[in-house]
């Protein structure tokens, strides 16, 4: 028989249970979230802001009270693409057999308790968990490193892949960042990493359909396809913004860069991308029956947008790099922005050119990675050596542009030199790094 005392104890926690789950899953996962944080906090977090590294993916950051730069266990999680519990689990056992040869075992993890007091923070007042920049760093570095030498699990390939798309994320948008600035330019951060992300997609469109406009339309000058790109291009945008909206983006955004970057809309910007792209296909594939077209391309997106399928690409990628190689340069690169760049006590050379690619001279690479311009240039003209070209994906290849130096202030007016985009400088960053945390230099 069970006492009095036993079965009140009993109804208690049925009738908590009860109420419990009869609540929202969005209570509950606040709950989760914040309330589960036990014990007295060390820090407050005083600033509150949401942080976007790779567009359509943000979450929230804070600056606490000993000026350290964090994020919310939540927001962190979401970066990683993992759900917090995930995350959570993960830590307590850190780290994992298969990340030992990767991991900085000098690095104590332990993640931080704090209290919001941030004004503008939806959740002020509350307890969270947060994690400071040298424990994410720890965390996106190991996975990556383990990633790139093929040491994970198939269950932890998904981290492994984000946490790679995270680096090259940050070098490039830091990098960015840096030149921009070097060169008397006030660069927007959220823009510079939606340019960062979305510009590889948009310049290869944008070489394609110069390529397929080149061959349906032989004998015109490089200025007249400039015209024919801006009006294919212009057929997209149209029809996904409406002639109003695209109207104002026309008239607030930086002749330099690219539409996309002003949509504020996710999806809206991920169609018009890729959109663009498989227009600039459809073109290529098609090039014959649009030579006789009075605007190219608008028939085209008229029947991608009624169909909305990516089916219609109408050619393979090494068509069309065969293409794009066969049609050559658009028109003569131009270094309109020029500024001294300072990284870890070295100073080099950034350019900016007409169309807003943002990189390195040659010579300004060279003596941040602490090798000769002489094997830098034959990197370039020969490409990576096979040791290293196993930490790069297939598609990606180092292309140095040669561009003439138009702006004002740099003492190098006049001349051609050998140009590095971030792109390329991250991707020679990332193989020399990663070979060289794996033993294979």
């Amino acid at each position: 028989m069970k006492s009095r005392a036993q079965k009140q104890a009993q109804n208690k926690i049925k009738t908590a249970s009860a109420s419990k789950s009869a609540k929202a899953p969005l209570q509950i996962q606040q709950e989760f979230d914040f309330e589960s944080a036990e014990g007295e906090p060390q820090n407050k977090a005083i600033y509150y802001g949401e942080l976007e590294i790779i567009p359509t993916i943000g979450g929230d950051c804070y600056i606490l009270d000993d000026c350290r730069c964090v994020m919310s266990e939540r927001g962190f999680a979401r970066l990683l693409r993992i759900s917090h519990i995930a995350l959570r689990g993960m830590l307590g056992n850190w780290p994992p057999k298969t990340l030992e040869p990767f991991c900085n075992k000098a690095l104590t993890v332990i993640t931080t308790l704090a209290e919001v007091t941030a004004k503008n923070c939806p959740y002020k007042g509350r307890k969270i968990v947060v994690y400071d920049v040298p424990l994410m760093e720890e965390i996106i570095r190991t996975y990556a490193l383990a990633y790139a030498n093929g040491c994970l699990r198939r269950n932890q390939l998904h981290l492994g892949e984000t946490c790679a798309d995270l680096l090259k994320a940050l070098i490039k948008t830091s990098l960015s960042m840096r030149i921009e600035l070097s060169c008397g330019l006030q660069p927007c951060p959220q823009q510079v990493v939606r340019r960062c992300h979305w510009d590889t997609i948009y310049q290869r469109a944008r070489n394609l359909m110069y390529a397929a406009l080149k061959l349906a339309y032989p004998y015109r000058n490089r200025k007249k396809y400039r015209g024919l790109m801006s009006n294919s291009f212009g057929y997209v945008y149209k029809a996904f913004l409406g002639k109003k909206l695209y109207k104002e983006i026309q008239q607030k955004r930086d002749k330099r860069f690219a539409i996309h970057q002003y949509i504020e809309d996710n999806v809206l910007r991920r169609r018009c991308v890729g959109y663009t792209l498989m227009l600039a296909n459809v073109i290529a594939g098609d090039h014959c029956r649009i030579t006789a077209a009075k605007e190219p391309g608008w028939a085209a997106v008229q029947k991608l947008i009624a169909v909305q399928t990516p089916g219609l690409v109408a050619i393979s990628g090494k068509q069309q790099s065969e293409l794009i190689n066969a049609a050559g340069q658009l028109e003569e690169m131009r270094a309109v922005y020029y500024g001294q760049v300072n990284i870890a006590g070295k100073s080099g050379d950034g350019y900016i050119l007409q169309d807003g690619v943002v990189g390195l001279s040659e010579n300004a690479l060279a003596i941040f990675m602490g090798m000769s311009q002489v094997a830098l240039f034959m990197i370039g003209k020969n490409g990576l050596p096979q040791k290293l070209r196993q930490f790069l994906e297939p598609e990606e290849q180092i292309k140095p542009l040669l561009v003439k130096v138009v702006a004002a202030n740099s003492p190098h007016r006049g001349r051609y030199i050998n140009f590095y985009p971030v792109a390329d400088v991250e991707m020679l960053l990332r193989a020399y790094a990663f070979a060289f945390l794996s033993g294979k230099l």
